[in-house]
Order: C-alpha cells, then sequence, then structure tokens
C-alpha cells in the first residue's frame, strides 16, 4: 500500500481542543453505539478490507512508538478479524462513524464520500510514516507529545473502565440506549482532534470559509448529530447544500467551485450557524455512582432499581440462590451436569501448595483454616454454582446449553475463578492494545471468596415462598462471590460490549435476577424465551471476547432482553426469618 506524501507545517495549522465537555463528547461517541444499515454494511462488508488494512499500518507504524513491552512475533492480522476486538479497532471504527456524518451533511457523491474517509486514513498513516523516518521514536518531547503521534498515544494506550455516562436518544426514554466510560470519551476528543487536524491542513480555505474559529467544528458535529431540520439555521443550511453541486465540498483537496453559496457566503458566521441550539442536557446522563470507587467489589453497587432500594440488600442474593435448586427448571434439549471436577482438582492442588499462606489470611480475619474435605465441597458448590447461574446466562444470548461451544464458555469463566482466588494472571490474548481494565481490588476479592468457602454460618435466614429453597448466610456469602466472579470476568473480557450489553454491574445483576424469577414460573419463562431468545441470538453475543457492532434494531433488541424490569416487587418472593437475621 502506497501513500501520498504529506508535507504540512503541524504548528501552522495545528488544532487542539482542551476543554470539550464529557457530556458532549459522550453524544458525538454515540455516534458508534447503533448503527443504521448503509454505515454498518460500510464498515463490516463493503469496506471492511480498506479498514483492516488501516488497522494494520496503524499497528506497525505506531508499534515502535509505543507499548514496547508488547510480546514479539505477534500477528497483526488478529488486529482486524471480526473476532478481535482491540484499540485500535475501536478507534478506527469511531474515527469511520464520525467522519462519516461530517461528510455526509453535505449530500457528497457516494465515491467521493469513500474516497474521502479512505484519504484520512491515508493522511494519518503518511504523517506516521514521515514521524518514523525522522526517528522520532521517544514519544517524550513535548513537540511530538503535542502532535498527532501523541493523540494516538492516548487513544491506543487507554484502558476501559466502568462507565461515567449513560445515553438516551430520546429525553423520554426509561431505558438508556449505551453506557459511554472515561477512556470512550477520551478516544473521542482525540478522534475530533485527529479529525480537525485533518481537514484543517489539507484545505485552510474551506475550513476558514465554514469555521469562523476551530471550537465551530465542534459546534457543526453537536448540530449535525442532533438534526432538527425545524430549526432556523438548519433550514438554512440545508436549502444551500441542496442547491449546491454535490461536488462543492468534497473531495475536500479539491479547489472551491467559482460561484459556490457555501464559499462566497458572509463567513463572519460559521456555515452550521451561531454557537448555540441543541443541548445534550437529558440525553447524556451522569452515573452517580463514581466509576472508580465502588466500596471494594463490583457487588458492592449502590442500587438505583426502586424494588432493590426498599429491600434488604442479602435478599437479592437470596434469590439468585435459587438456581442452586431450580437452574434446570424448563430446560429444552439435552441437559449439560456442570463439569467441575477438572477445576476443583486445580484448585486443590493450589490450595496443598499454598496452605500456610492460606491459614494465614484467614486467620488474620479472625477464622480458622480450611481443612481440605471442607475446601473441595465448598469449592465445588460455587463452581457448581457458577456454571448454573452462567448456563441461563447464555441460553438468554439465545444459545443451546449444552455441546462444546457451551462447554468452552463455561470453562473460560471457571478459569476466572482461579484467577481471583489463586491472585494468577490469566494469559491474555496476544492482540496489541488490549481495552482489558484493570481490576485493583483482587485481594480484597480473594479475601470474600475464601471466607465465604470457609463460612460456617449454616442456620437458614431466607426461603422462597411456597418453594423448599431455604438460604442461609453463608449461602448469602457464596452466591455474592459467584456473581462477583461472573462480573469480573463478564466486564474485564470485553468491556466494550459489556457497557454495551449490560451498561454497569446492577444491571447486569438485575437480569441474572429476572432470570432466577422466571425460572420459578413456566409461562413467564416461555412467554419470554418465545418473545426474546431468537432475535437476541442473532448478536451473536457468544464468545464474548468478541467485537460488537450494533445496528439500530439491536439496540433495541438489548434494552427489551437484557434492561427490561419487572413491575411487581421480585424480591417479595424471598421470606426472611426474623429470628435470625
Amino acid at each position: 500500500m502506497s501513500f501520498k506524501a504529506v508535507y504540512i507545517d503541524l504548528k501552522e495549522t495545528q488544532v487542539r481542543f482542551r476543554s470539550i465537555e464529557p457530556t458532549l463528547l459522550a453524544w458525538l461517541y454515540s455516534s458508534k453505539l447503533s448503527l443504521n444499515h448503509s454505515l454498518y454494511r460500510e464498515i463490516i462488508v463493503d469496506q471492511e478490507a480498506n479498514i483492516s488494512i488501516f488497522i494494520k499500518y496503524l499497528a506497525l507504524y505506531m508499534y515502535p512508538l509505543m507499548n514496547r513491552n508488547q510480546p514479539t512475533g505477534v500477528s497483526v492480522e488478529e488486529l482486524s478479524s471480526r473476532e478481535s476486538s482491540n484499540n485500535l479497532k475501536e478507534f478506527t471504527h469511531l474515527l469511520w462513524c464520525i467522519n462519516s456524518e461530517f461528510i455526509a451533511a453535505f449530500k457528497p457523491k457516494y465515491d467521493d464520500y469513500i474516497n474521502e474517509q479512505l484519504s484520512v486514513h491515508q493522511w494519518i498513516l503518511s504523517l506516521l510514516k514521515k514521524v518514523g523516518k525522522a526517528k522520532i521514536a521517544s514519544m517524550q518531547t513535548q513537540e511530538t507529545e503535542e502532535g498527532l503521534t501523541g493523540l494516538l498515544r492516548i487513544a491506543l494506550d487507554s484502558r476501559y473502565s466502568l462507565a461515567s455516562h449513560k445515553v438516551y436518544y430520546k429525553l423520554l426514554n426509561a431505558l438508556s440506549n449505551g453506557a459511554v466510560c472515561p477512556s470512550q470519551i477520551m478516544m473521542t476528543g482525540v478522534v475530533i482532534n485527529v479529525l480537525a487536524y485533518y481537514y484543517k491542513s489539507t484545505n485552510l480555505k474551506k475550513w476558514e470559509a465554514l469555521f469562523t474559529e476551530d471550537n465551530d467544528f465542534v459546534d457543526a458535529l453537536q448540530k449535525i448529530k442532533s438534526w432538527n431540520p425545524h430549526r432556523y439555521y438548519a433550514a438554512k443550511v440545508t436549502k444551500i447544500i441542496e442547491q449546491e453541486d454535490q461536488r462543492a465540498v468534497f473531495p475536500w483537496e479539491n479547489d472551491s467551485h467559482a460561484g459556490s453559496i457555501i464559499f462566497t457566503r458572509d463567513q463572519r458566521t460559521p456555515f452550521f450557524g451561531p454557537k448555540g441550539g441543541f443541548r445534550t442536557g437529558g440525553r447524556i446522563r451522569a452515573v452517580k455512582q463514581s466509576p472508580e470507587h465502588y466500596i471494594a467489589m463490583m457487588t458492592d453497587f449502590q442500587p438505583t432499581d426502586k424494588w432493590l432500594r426498599q429491600e434488604a440488600p442479602d435478599k437479592l442474593w437470596a434469590l439468585l440462590s435459587t438456581f442452586e435448586s431450580f437452574y434446570d427448571n424448563f430446560i429444552e434439549g439435552p441437559e449439560c451436569i456442570p463439569q467441575v471436577a477438572d477445576m476443583t482438582q486445580r484448585l486443590e492442588i493450589w490450595r496443598s501448595k499454598t496452605a500456610g499462606n492460606l491459614s494465614d489470611l484467614l486467620l488474620s480475619r479472625g477464622h480458622a483454616g480450611i481443612p481440605q474435605v471442607k475446601f473441595r465441597i465448598n469449592i465445588r458448590r460455587m463452581l457448581e454454582l457458577i456454571w448454573k447461574m452462567n448456563s441461563r446466562l447464555i441460553e438468554s444470548f439465545g444459545y443451546e446449553t449444552h455441546g462444546d461451544f457451551y462447554v468452552t464458555q463455561q470453562k473460560e469463566l471457571q478459569q476466572e475463578l482461579f484467577g481471583l482466588i489463586a491472585l494468577s494472571d490469566i494469559p491474555e490474548s496476544k492482540e496489541l492494545y488490549l481495552q482489558t481494565p484493570k481490576i485493583k481490588n483482587r485481594s480484597y476479592v480473594q479475601q470474600k471468596i475464601i471466607e465465604a468457602l470457609n463460612s460456617e454460618e449454616s442456620r437458614d435466614i431466607y426461603r422462597v415462598n411456597k418453594r423448599g429453597h431455604r438460604v442461609s448466610r453463608k449461602g448469602i456469602m457464596v452466591t455474592k462471590a459467584s456473581v462477583e466472579v461472573m462480573l469480573t470476568y463478564y466486564y474485564k473480557r470485553n468491556a466494550s460490549k459489556w457497557l454495551q450489553v449490560f451498561q454497569d454491574e446492577e444491571s447486569f445483576v438485575l437480569n441474572l435476577a429476572q432470570i432466577a424469577v422466571r425460572l420459578l414460573r413456566k409461562d413467564a419463562f416461555v412467554d419470554f424465551k418465545a418473545a426474546n431468545y431468537q432475535p437476541t441470538r442473532q448478536l451473536d453475543l457468544l464468545p464474548w471476547g468478541n467485537h460488537l457492532i450494533q445496528l439500530n434494531e439491536q439496540n433495541s433488541i438489548i434494552r427489551k432482553t437484557f434492561h427490561s424490569r419487572a413491575s411487581q416487587n421480585i424480591y417479595e418472593k424471598i421470606i426472611a426469618n426474623p429470628d435470625l437475621i
């Protein structure tokens, strides 16, 4: 692949937006959350080859500049595969989506639209190639850090975290359309800066004709995304564009057409109108709980669900413990009995090798050590509960709960438990630029898992109304620790997909609670499955590590399947023993 030479003075044409509101960046990021069919087809089918080439070259040119500790011999072919989920792909798709809205606003010819998208790719790679030839391999100098490579480094070297904002396309929607985390907001800022660099440096006259000052570009992106044809400026701009030749603006590098209204108008006002107009208020809502400061575990979230807020917190875990007794209700096809023997044995070996350290940990918390037999029984119970909950979750994704593919998904989740309890690093994929979030509280999670395994509190404190299921304090602890393992796995394995599907910890746990309740009533289970499982299967959510990019209608499926809540208090089914609470 060859690139045209790029000769620009970054200092002369430099654009740097340092103070864009996070809510606006989150709103612009949402361009990528649910796509129309034409944009989806461009990314996934028609332009997949060109996008893949850009991702590969971006990796090759950026790799010497960053992440020097990455293992050698990593295949860049993995980066652009449909299965791969990585920051390079996230950046490339976001760049394409935001640029698509800007270019399409001028209603160009389709070939010019595609060529302009590819010109941005070519420009970025040519500039990176030029930087590489200059042997600027270090990102330490201020001058380079202020340049394009510094911006790309920020985007590609970031890791995902829990959601900081939720997106609502319509103000009256009770259910959000997606969630955005700080690294995605940061990446959006980088994309905007990169696009501004490109457009200003490749045709300064056109840039100055459209934008009175640089910040007008950001304002234009906001207005284009939230186009209201009834506003005066929108009607005026639309009329001008419809009267213009389709090639008046794009190709961008071409000279302006003589007599073009766009470029001969009074340029004291930005083309897309003065500042103001649309506001993101209500469509982007900050997450109340700070994403980095949940108490210690993901299961320690602050509830927002109205039913959960008015109940004792342990009722949630008591309800989820019913998977132990009822997980196989209404299963169609062959039942796959939990396969936990291998992992039980592996954890027993770990226990025997670390018995002294384990005893010290328990003694420091005022507990006696765990005898071998007790450890085997309790770890098997936890493994089986995790298997059972995950079994019905996988089913809710639209998959069968038997077969090699199903077992593979279960085994990967078991590996997460081993990593948490043994504090071992699970080997990550050999992909470059993983967005895997940092789990900062692993030792505390290990402690809580071991305390649950070692608990002696076996007296029943809850029961399920009209059922034989009883729940002890130990059962509460084991269930909560098991859900923590599942939360950690799904969040850490693919945070981008997590933010699209579950959005936050509470939604994930409440989804499990809804499944548990449906397993107690056949009519509720059958009706929900008939309405939702087949459409959800079309999302191809598994393997969980695979990349997800949604169509508009798929976003609706996700909201309906994973975020619809019962109109009644589902925790009323859990009856407390007042003498033992």
